[in-house]
C-alpha cells in the first residue's frame, strides 16, 4: 500500500533523511529511470557545461557522448492537478572522473548526498516530533501540526496557463522566463484583431481624440492567479511565420532564436528525433489540436511555480499508510510541549484512532526506535 500511495506524493523543501530504512531508499535512485537521478552509461567525465542552454556533455571512455538536461522539466501530476518542477543538480565538475553507475545529476527535492560516495537518499519528508494523543482536534482522520512543520513541510508547486491567439492578434507584451511576479501581474497583454470591416468602420469615425483610450482599454491581459516564478515558456504555432501579425512574429522569432541554439546541441549528441521531456519545440505545429486545445494561429503555454506551506485542509502521511487531514495549524510560541525535554516542542499531535483505522501498526515500531536513536545520539554527545 506504501509503494502505490508514492504517485500522490509530493518532496518538500525542508527533507531531512530517514532514520530507518529498509535499504530501499538507497536503490530508488539506481532503480528508476534518468528522469530524476541520472546514472553513468560507462565509465567517463563531464566534459563541459553549457549554463546558456542548460546542458551539462559528458564524454564516456569509450568515446561515446551523452548529455544532461539542466533546465526545467514540467511533469503532469494526474492525481493532483497540477505540475511538477523537475531540475537537476549536477554532481561532478568539469573534468571529473566517475565510475560507471555513478549518480551524476540528482533531483535535490527527491534526493540527498552528493553522490560520489554511494550515498544519494530517496528523502521525501522530515524527521517531527509526535505526540499520539486524542481531542476534539483530532477528529476522525484529523491531525494537527505546528507553524515549524508547515513551513518545514512546505513544498513548490507548479501551475499551466495556456492562451490561444488568432494569428492577427497583436502582443504587446509578454512575461519572461525566471521573471518573478505576483498575483494579478500580467502574462500576456494583448490585442485581437476585428476582421469586420463594419466594427473597423465605427472604431474609425469615434475620433482621434479617442484614439489612445480606445487602444488601451481594446488590450486583453493574461493574469497569473499566483505569486512565484515563471519557471518555463512554450510556443505553439500552426501557420507559416510570414502569415503571421508583425507583433507575433518578433515574439515567434525571438523564441525560436533562444532555444535553436540549445536544441542544434542535444541533436548532435543525441540524435534526430531523441526522445526528450524538454527537447525544444521550435518547428511548425502539423495539428491544430495542441494538448488538447484547438489551435489555429499561436498558444501560449506558461509554468508558474509558487511555494505553499503545509496547511489546513492539506493531506499528510506519518511515515508509514497513515494518513491523515491537517486540521489547525498551531502558532509559533504556543506549541504543545511534554515533560520530557519541556523545552523542546512537539510539533504534531496524531490521533490513535486513526492507527486503528488504517491498521498501520508499525508505525509504533517506527516511532519507538526513532526516538531511541535520537536520545542515544543526545546521550553520547552530553557524555563527550
Amino acid at each position: 500500500m506504501q509503494s502505490v500511495q508514492q504517485k500522490h506524493i509530493v518532496s518538500v523543501l525542508g527533507q531531512t533523511p530517514p532514520l530507518i530504512g529498509s535499504g530501499v531508499e538507497k536503490t530508488v535512485p539506481y532503480m528508476i529511470s534518468d528522469e530524476f537521478a541520472f546514472k553513468a552509461k560507462e565509465a567517463g567525465k563531464i566534459e563541459s557545461i553549457d549554463l546558456k542552454n542548460k546542458v551539462a556533455i559528458i564524454k564516456y571512455n569509450s568515446g561515446k557522448q551523452d548529455l544532461i538536461d539542466l533546465d526545467y522539466v514540467e511533469t503532469n501530476n494526474s492525481n493532483g492537478g497540477f505540475y511538477v518542477s523537475q531540475k537537476f543538480e549536477l554532481l561532478y565538475k568539469v573534468g571529473e572522473k566517475f565510475p560507471k553507475g555513478a549518480v551524476l545529476a540528482k533531483n535535490p527535492n527527491f534526493f540527498m548526498g552528493d553522490g560520489k560516495t554511494n550515498d544519494i537518499t530517496y528523502c521525501l519528508g522530515r524527521t517531527t516530533k509526535v505526540a499520539i494523543a486524542s481531542g476534539d482536534f483530532t477528529l476522525e482522520d484529523s491531525s494537527i501540526i505546528t507553524e515549524g512543520v508547515s513551513e518545514g513541510m512546505a513544498t513548490k508547486v507548479t501551475m499551466r496557463k495556456t492562451k490561444v491567439l488568432d494569428k492577427n492578434a497583436t502582443v504587446s507584451y509578454i512575461v519572461k522566463e525566471g521573471q518573478e511576479i505576483k498575483t494579478g501581474d500580467s502574462l500576456l497583454v494583448f490585442e485581437n484583431a476585428f476582421n469586420d470591416d463594419s466594427m473597423n468602420d465605427i472604431l474609425g469615425k469615434i475620433g482621434d481624440e479617442f484614439a489612445e483610450n480606445i487602444a488601451e482599454l481594446s488590450k486583453n491581459k493574461l493574469k497569473s492567479k499566483y505569486t512565484g516564478k515563471v519557471v518555463k515558456i512554450n510556443i505553439y504555432y500552426t501557420d507559416e511565420l510570414s502569415e503571421y501579425s508583425e507583433s507575433l512574429q518578433k515574439v515567434i522569432k525571438s523564441y525560436i532564436n533562444e532555444r535553436k541554439s540549445r536544441k542544434n546541441i542535444m541533436e548532435k549528441i543525441k540524435g534526430k528525433g531523441f526522445d526528450s521531456l524538454n527537447s525544444p519545440i521550435i518547428e511548425k505545429q502539423t495539428e491544430n489540436k495542441i494538448k488538447g486545445e484547438d489551435v489555429d494561429g499561436v498558444m501560449f503555454e506558461f509554468f508558474i511555480e509558487y511555494y505553499d506551506e503545509l496547511g489546513i485542509g492539506d493531506k499528510i502521511i506519518y511515515g508509514t499508510a497513515l494518513k491523515t487531514i491537517v486540521s489547525k495549524v498551531i502558532e509559533k510560541g504556543e506549541e504543545p510541549y511534554s515533560e520530557f525535554r519541556p523545552e523542546e516542542p512537539v510539533e504534531a499531535v496524531l490521533s490513535p484512532l486513526s492507527i486503528n483505522s488504517r491498521m498501520t501498526l508499525d508505525v509504533f515500531i517506527d516511532g519507538y526506535v526513532s526516538k531511541g536513536l535520537i536520545e542515544l545520539k543526545r546521550q553520547i554527545k552530553e557524555m563527550l
